[in-house]
């Protein structure tokens, strides 16, 4: 049977080998495609389904670490902090979450480090939503994303890394001390929300999120949320990697020393 007719963004029902599934209509990495879930108890005979229809398609199963890749070569920024932490408005929400979901167990990890909590929020214009804003009806937010659109926004761009730096990262492992951070292939991502700081002549113009490594690319990479008046293609900035004084006490995060990145800033993350 084929697939419901829906909407980019839009979510449907249908069955996978008689199992019911809700579907959400996306795309990664440029193509078409539907993200969907059901019952844990069915995801055996779900898998199973989907591999067998695959075969005379050829598919073949990437795995997790290569999922984690598609994203940041799309320009998808993956979890962003959830604008609940602070105010009387979201008090009552915040005390009916459960300690252990994802609000309350996600992890803020890099070199960006502010004291306030509304400094990590990002909003539409930081991860190229805005163009998806239908100014011509009223919705929830309405009126606080009206007062910032005239403003001056930050853009998404890439940064890509210089290989030189990568393999200097590399080589520190092999020192007894002063170590940079571990940089995990594909995709170096050891904290739900990745913030490190990038720098254009000592200045802090914007932050790097969700580094990663492909062959499409050849390269690391990273998106690059910059300050819109920073942003030139072609230009060299600086991007600083590991956190500070070597950890902040995460048990997942070893001890290391932070060290300097210089990336491109690039329309894509293929240059």
């Amino acid at each position: 049977n084929s697939l419901p007719e829906t909407p980019l963004f839009g979510m449907c029902k249908f069955e996978i080998a008689g199992h019911p599934v809700t579907a959400l209509h996306h795309g990664m990495a440029g193509a078409p495609g539907m993200e969907f879930w059901g019952p844990y108890e069915e995801r055996t005979r779900v898998r199973e389904a989907l591999i067998e229809a695959g075969d005379e398609f050829e598919m073949k199963l990437g795995g997790g670490k290569a999922y984690s890749t598609a994203g940041p070569q799309s320009g998808w920024v993956g979890s962003v902090m959830p604008a609940i932490y602070k105010g009387e408005e979201m008090k009552a929400y915040r005390e009916w979450l459960p300690a252990n979901g994802f609000e309350g167990m996600l992890s803020v990890g890099g070199s960006l480090m502010c004291d306030n909590i509304e400094d990590y929020y990002l909003d539409p214009w930081d991860v190229g939503y805005h163009r998806l804003i239908d100014w011509n009806r009223k919705f929830k937010g309405y009126d606080a994303l009206l007062q910032k659109r005239d403003q001056k926004h930050r853009k998404k761009v890439w940064l890509r890394w210089k290989p030189e730096d990568v393999l200097k990262i590399h080589a520190s492992y092999m020192q007894l001390h002063k170590r940079n951070k571990f940089l995990e292939w594909p995709a170096a991502h050891y904290a739900t929300i990745p913030y490190d700081k990038v720098e254009f002549g000592g200045a802090a113009i914007g932050l790097s999120v969700y580094a990663a490594y492909t062959v499409n690319a050849n390269s690391w990479f990273s998106i690059g949320i910059i300050d819109e008046d920073q942003v030139s293609f072609g230009r060299e900035v600086e991007i600083t990697w590991g956190e500070p004084e070597g950890s902040t006490g995460k048990l997942t995060v070893e001890p290391h020393v932070q060290t300097t990145i210089r990336a491109t800033i690039s329309k894509t993350a293929l240059g």
